[in-house]
């Protein structure tokens, strides 16, 4: 049999060597970077599109993926996992077939540290840490064990590494990660691969039965606990040497110093060779750890997972005035019928104010939801909502966990929304500044080519009439003069811009402004400043020469600017 520790270096995954940064794996998973290698397969940071968020993806043998009875007892392994809910197990999404790649877990993608990085960083002189402070850092722990021992899952490799802290605006959140398929794994490649993987766990915390080979139960998990308890509080583990296997199987740990006799007390029991002589359950261990009666705490810790256990699995336990409410309140629910729903589960409430389902009956009722995906409709977390919080305060285990799950996923579902609102708003303010762009090459398109008609309409006079602007016919008119009276506007402002004088008068006595054959002429010759009254040698003025010709739109416009008649 091949021993834990020779595992890593009897098998390798050049499978996945493939596997580079920025494929996209089932059509929604692109790969960031590779975080974790070793006999089980690779581990890659990915980023999951669809639902927007960094995910881990743990790639299973191919070993395994060439056999379909293998795939079908992990597929069935997975389902048992995959409905562990609670705050202090990393949850597994989902299980993926690539096609090219195989099958992959995606889980829950964690930013922190490990317990053992915590404990090297917060005691590098291995003295140990305080009891109150291991106390604090491992009830989660315990906690998320009994939970899935409950549901009769046990994690078989509990350890330092498997077990991650993070940072939270409420203090250090605990999961225990690699809580999945490792062992399903294992166990497989035991069966398609020449290497036998029969002992599982990790050799420093593995209990007498597991060195033994022995049916491996929830008291094999505890006893991993107490390991690690006993390496927190002491700085080194209850059994070290050449010769682990001997170690655990024969002798005793030594009891710390300067530990209360309590606590020395439910170590030795918690690290007994046989698993019947351990406590009841993980959170028995840590009660007695931190001072409680053992015997006690075997008692309280009985008591409460019997009355947790009959709240969530006996509902016919509760009030019997409540069962007949909570089943109309619920039909209700089913309807979509919320007012109804809230009025029931409100009855409930007045008759048993701690009654955990009624609260998260009303939840619901007042979300308006029946489904996850309904509580995109909302700007805030379910937390946010008083009714959550009641019912967090009088859930049992199983409720808080269900609860945080729908809670982390409506986060999760606002996130999305709010992240498509950005892209949405990103894609019209992308879709502006194109139109933009285009609105302003029209207008430079439409100047150029009014340029160019300006240029070529001007072009075209100075060929048939000439450039000098001094220069006088035999009539003594300028160009200007030809120009007001031929209409050409742009010709008109291309001589002003050059100096041409627009008083000017012809041996008759005429301006331009006399000449002026449009409204647009007599504009830019008078903003230029010729006179509007001014006399030719017969005393007319431009407003004379516009009513001459009946052009209305020019005599309107020359009355306008103070223009008068100078004919009596």
């Amino acid at each position: 049999m091949t021993k834990p520790q020779d595992i890593n270096a009897t098998y390798t995954q050049d499978e996945e060597s493939d596997l580079q940064p920025d494929m996209t794996l089932a059509g929604k998973y692109r790969l960031i970077k590779q975080i974790g290698a070793g006999a089980m397969g690779v581990v890659w940071q990915a980023h999951e599109r669809v639902a927007d968020r960094l995910v881990a993806l743990k790639f299973v043998p191919k070993e395994c993926n060439r056999f379909k009875d293998e795939l079908e007892r992990m597929k069935k392994s997975f389902s048992k996992i995959h409905n562990l809910n609670h705050q202090s197990i990393c949850p597994i999404y989902s299980l993926e077939d690539d096609g090219e790649f195989g099958y992959f877990l995606v889980m829950k993608f964690l930013e922190g540290e490990t317990l053992d990085d915590h404990r090297h960083r917060k005691d590098p002189k291995n003295n140990g840490l305080p009891l109150d402070q291991v106390l604090e850092l491992l009830k989660p722990v315990a906690s998320a064990l009994d939970y899935a021992h409950h549901h009769d899952v046990i994690h078989r490799d509990v350890k330092p590494s498997n077990i991650f802290l993070s940072e939270t605006g409420k203090g250090i959140n605990v999961e225990i990660i690699d809580f999945g398929l490792a062992d399903e794994i294992r166990e497989g490649m035991s069966r398609v691969s020449k290497v036998t993987f029969d002992t599982s766990g990790t050799p420093a915390y593995m209990a007498p039965e597991q060195w033994k080979g022995h049916r491996q139960t929830a008291a094999t998990d505890q006893y991993a606990l107490a390991v690690i308890a006993y390496e927190l509080l002491a700085g080194n583990l209850p059994f070290s040497g050449s010769n682990m296997e001997n170690a655990v199987l024969k002798y005793e740990p030594e009891p710390i110093r300067e530990m209360p006799d309590s606590a020395n007390a439910a170590l030795l029991k918690a690290l007994a060779k046989k698993g019947d002589e351990r406590f009841d359950s993980c959170q028995d261990f840590l009660a007695a750890l931190g001072g409680e009666d053992v015997n006690r705490a075997r008692s309280v810790s009985k008591e409460n997972v019997s009355r947790e256990r009959n709240e969530v699995e006996r509902p016919d336990r509760a009030k019997p005035e409540v069962i007949p409410l909570m089943k109309r309140g619920n039909l209700f629910l089913e309807d979509s019928d919320w007012q109804q729903a809230t009025t029931y589960f409100d009855r409930v409430l007045d008759i048993d104010p701690e009654y955990a389902p009624a609260y998260i009956g009303k939840l619901c009722a007042e979300l308006k939801v029946k489904n996850e995906e309904s509580l995109g409709d909302y700007e805030k977390p379910i937390a946010d909502f008083g009714n959550f919080k009641k019912a967090v305060r009088f859930a049992d285990t199983e409720y808080k966990a269900t609860l945080e799950r729908h809670n982390e996923k409506n986060q999760r579902i606002i996130w999305q929304e709010q992240s498509r609102i950005r892209q949405e708003q990103k894609r019209r303010e992308e879709q502006e500044q194109i139109e933009q762009e285009r609105r302003k090459k029209e207008n430079e398109e439409r100047e150029r080519k009014r340029q160019d008609q300006e240029h070529s309409e001007v072009g075209r006079f100075c060929v048939e009439y000439g450039t000098d602007i001094t220069a006088l016919d035999e009539n003594g008119m300028t160009l200007l003069h030809t120009a007001a009276e031929l209409g050409k506007i742009e010709v008109v402002k291309f001589f002003v811009s050059k100096g041409a004088d627009v008083c000017s008068k012809s041996e008759e006595g005429l301006t331009p402004l006399h000449f002026a054959a449009n409204v647009e002429v007599a504009q830019a010759l008078f903003s230029a400043g010729a006179a509007v009254n001014v006399k030719d040698n017969d005393g007319c003025t431009p407003l004379d020469m516009a009513l001459g010709q009946g052009n209305m739109a020019l005599i309107e416009y020359l009355e306008s600017i103070g223009g008068k008649s100078g004919v009596r």
